[in-house]
């Protein structure tokens, strides 16, 4: 009896996906089954409009997806459970990842982002290394997203994987050279050469210990001393900048004052930066785009997708539900891209700011026109890009993939 309804529902579902999306998107997942896809974007429908990552919840869109009233819930619950235990989940999770990019199409992006975010399900740690790119409205798209399976910060052999899984997914567009923005975490001399070799420039913020004993090596001043010369240099010129030689690469220590505001309160007086790159003013310019990056986590795990309530506990699991995640916030993005409009402005003391977010006016639009598969079809159909091509040895080459499941 349960086979016969989960059949029922299946048979809906495929009735409501008999579209031309069909073909455009299933040629991004060659080892699986069109009825996977089809479930992909029934809960790619019914997590956009249930705003949450919550599956019993999720289900309960379904039936206005569908356009059936008479779904039954805890079969679609079931459905939604199947899908998550589907083979091959690195294939399927890649194959979203290439739908994403071809979404995107020739952007030239010069900046880079990697960061990572953290919370727990119970007494499980969910820790998320990102990298991504900082589309031209300044809206950071995840290209790739690695669970790790342990706590705390990830490590040098961990950031050159993800890195070099991302390079032979994305080809450099344009003449400027992409520049690799990361927090402190992110240091480490093995993985700044790793950068350079990959083609990147690089922006990385610094703590104050961090390669602090070799500028005053280097510079052959004691450490007082060498404070001194900083905070004299800071008050003269707003800046302090030196070369630095880690491992035989040839970077740029540089110190920024930090402006802080009446309403924020910090102990850190300087802002430091390393770079390949001597321009202080380009290197400041560049560093402050690393925030977006912080507003992406800000909209998919509170302000639009509620991502701390998700209830997979595997690993693979999750990273199938960050996938699904991406693709919606690139399609979002898509349409402010499409209809950028322009947003009121609130004026307070501090100064002006918008009244509301970019994601979230694109977001509340989007939801008025996509209500159903048909609508969300009809806005996939018009914003995949013909001229990003599909290669099908793809999967073949791609030596992160395991296949054997298939």
């Amino acid at each position: 009896m349960v086979k016969s309804c989960n059949l029922e529902l299946q048979n809906k579902i495929t009735e409501m996906m008999q579209l031309p999306l069909y073909d455009e998107v299933k040629q991004f997942f060659p080892y699986h089954r069109k009825e996977l896809v089809n479930k992909f974007i029934l809960i790619a429908q019914c997590l956009f409009q249930s705003r949450t990552v919550i599956l019993y919840k999720m289900r309960n869109e379904a039936g206005i997806a569908t356009g059936k009233k008479d779904l039954v819930k805890e079969n679609v619950y079931k459905c939604f459970i199947r899908f998550f235990s589907m083979k091959c989940k690195d294939a399927f999770c890649l194959g979203i990842i290439y739908l994403i990019i071809n979404i995107l199409g020739e952007q030239n992006t010069i900046y880079i982002v990697m960061d990572r975010t953290n919370w727990k399900i119970g007494k499980v740690n969910i820790n998320i290394l990102y990298i991504g790119l900082i589309l031209p409205n300044g809206s950071f798209i995840p290209i790739l997203f690695d669970p790790l399976e342990k706590r705390g910060n990830s490590n040098t052999d961990e950031r050159k994987d993800i890195l070099a899984r991302f390079c032979e997914l994305w080809q450099q567009k344009g003449q400027q050279k992409s520049v690799l923005l990361a927090d402190r975490e992110f240091i480490g001399i093995t993985w700044f050469k790793a950068i350079l070799d990959a083609g990147f420039s690089f922006v990385i913020r610094l703590r104050m210990k961090d390669y602090f004993g070799e500028l005053c090596e280097q510079r052959g001043k004691s450490a007082d001393k060498m404070n001194s010369v900083i905070e004299k240099a800071v008050k003269r010129y707003g800046y302090f900048r030196s070369k630095i030689v880690l491992a035989e690469q040839e970077l740029y220590y540089i110190v920024l004052p930090i402006q802080v505001g009446k309403q924020r309160k910090s102990e850190e007086k300087y802002l430091i930066l390393l770079s390949d790159n001597p321009d202080v003013q380009q290197v400041s310019k560049h560093y402050q785009m690393r925030w977006k990056i912080e507003v992406f986590f800000f909209h998919i795990k509170t302000n639009g997708f509620n991502l701390e309530d998700i209830n997979l506990k595997n690993l693979e699991k999750v990273q199938i539900m960050l996938a699904i995640l991406a693709f919606l916030y690139v399609v979002i993005q898509k349409e402010h891209l499409i209809n950028a409009k322009s947003i009121r402005l609130k004026t307070y003391k501090e100064g002006t700011t918008k009244a509301i977010s970019i994601f979230r006016n694109s977001y509340d639009d989007l939801k008025l026109k996509i209500l159903n598969l048909n609508d969300l079809s009809k806005f996939l159909l018009q914003i995949i890009n013909p001229f990003v091509p599909f290669e099908p040895n793809f999967f073949q080459d791609c030596k992160y993939l395991n296949l054997k499941s298939v």
